[in-house]
Parts: structure tokens; C-alpha cells; sequence
């Protein structure tokens, strides 16, 4: 996929740091903490303890078109499973709930490393 982009004006997010790690941002009636990676295309990254109790129908078009994003941003939420695997689901910016995203899944493995 190539070497991920973690500067936040490249990436591009108004979100604080470079790159942005685990920052707290409210999403619905919860604060959660967020990392955001390019991978040539715009991802935010949330680790949560059950991936299939988020209502992604419900906040991935709000986080996709969120100011915070300029340019619109993939939305993955990851569930931990074990040090070796991980379960995903993805809003993917412009198509909505999708099975598969190769870009999301290179942003999950270096959300993960940051």
C-alpha cells in the first residue's frame, strides 16, 4: 500500500498532533479516542470493545462529513480479538457500510503500531 501519511494537515484532519494518536472526540452520547492515518486516502481509526454494538448506520455519515475532515474521511471501528487479529467495521466515505477495504484495513494494522 505504500508508507502510510500521518502529518494531519496531509491526512487531512483539523484534529491535534502529528500525527493524531488517540485523540478524544464525542461521538454520540460518548467521548472516544481516535487516531487518524492516510494511506493515500483519509481514515479515522476508534478501538472499541464490541465492533458489532456500534451504530454505524448512525454516526458513520456524521463522522464522514464531521468539519474536522475536509476532505471526508473513512470511518473503521476496531475490536480488538488478540494480539494477532483484529475485527473491523467500515463507513467507507462516499459508499457507505462495506465489507472490505484494503486501505482501512493497512490504516487499522498502523492505527494500531501508533
Amino acid at each position: 500500500m505504500g508508507e502510510p501519511i500521518l502529518t494531519a494537515q496531509t491526512i487531512p484532519t483539523t484534529l491535534p498532533g502529528d500525527p493524531p494518536v488517540e485523540v478524544p472526540l464525542a461521538v454520540a452520547d460518548r467521548t472516544l479516542k481516535v487516531t487518524c492515518v492516510s494511506m493515500g486516502n483519509p481514515h479515522v481509526v476508534f478501538y472499541c470493545q464490541d465492533v458489532h454494538k456500534v451504530p454505524l448506520e448512525q454516526v458513520g455519515p456524521g463522522l464522514e462529513t464531521a468539519a474536522l475532515f475536509p476532505r471526508r474521511i473513512n470511518v473503521h471501528f476496531v475490536q480488538v480479538i488478540s494480539q494477532d487479529e483484529v475485527a473491523m467495521r467500515t463507513w467507507e466515505r462516499g459508499s457507505g457500510i462495506t465489507l472490505a477495504c484494503g486501505t482501512g484495513a493497512c490504516a487499522v494494522a498502523v492505527a494500531g503500531v501508533l
